[in-house]
């Protein structure tokens, strides 16, 4: 679990930490664990994005306007390229995009 707050850990498997996400990744990758899912806020999602980490992106559009709402990214990190893996619609309305990276532009 990231944070920059000292938090309680609700589980002995949880571990705590603010460290920078490669040296998290690199910890974890030394653990056997190559894949990894992230779910975070605008901020969260930059801090990997810029430092090259992010293999796939999952977007859900939910069709509700709001007139404004939270970014996906923070600033920073280049313009990617991306390509469409998968496209799933589901009975609400709601459709999730799957995409990897397929370069810079």
């Amino acid at each position: 679990m990231f944070s920059h707050r000292p938090l309680d850990v609700p589980h002995t498997e949880v571990t705590l930490t603010h460290a920078e996400p490669d040296e998290v990744l690199s910890e974890l990758s030394e653990r056997d664990h190559h894949r990894v899912w992230l779910v975070g806020g605008a901020a969260f999602a930059a801090a990997f994005r810029s430092a090259g980490l992010i293999a796939k992106y999952v977007v859900s559009v939910i069709p509700t306007i709001l007139g404004d709402g939270t970014r996906l990214f923070d600033t920073g990190g280049p313009a990617e390229k991306l390509t469409l893996l998968e496209s799933k619609q589901f009975g609400s309305g709601s459709v999730q995009l799957r995409y990897a990276k397929s370069g810079e532009f």
